[in-house]
């Protein structure tokens, strides 16, 4: 995960020594990845929010991150 601290470190009262540390950075990153799949009730909508608040950022994202989760697939399926 990415924690942006600039965004989510200082609103949820972290440093940035703090998301340094692997198991919080990921426990943090599922809570904010969950959050905005529930606020936008889509799965894909919520993975691109998680990206950026930004239209095309979010679909190149999702593009992405779909890609990689097909890679994944074709691999698991062998």
């Amino acid at each position: 995960m990415q924690v942006n601290w600039g965004i989510w470190g200082r609103k949820l009262g972290y440093s940035k020594a703090n998301l340094l540390n692997p198991t919080l950075n990921v426990l943090l990153g599922a809570g904010i990845l969950g959050y905005y799949v529930r606020l936008e009730r889509d799965w894909w909508k919520g993975v691109g929010r998680y990206h950026s608040s930004m239209a095309w950022r979010q679909r190149n994202y999702i593009n992405k991150v779909w890609e990689s989760y097909k890679g994944i697939l074709s691999r698991v399926r062998r």
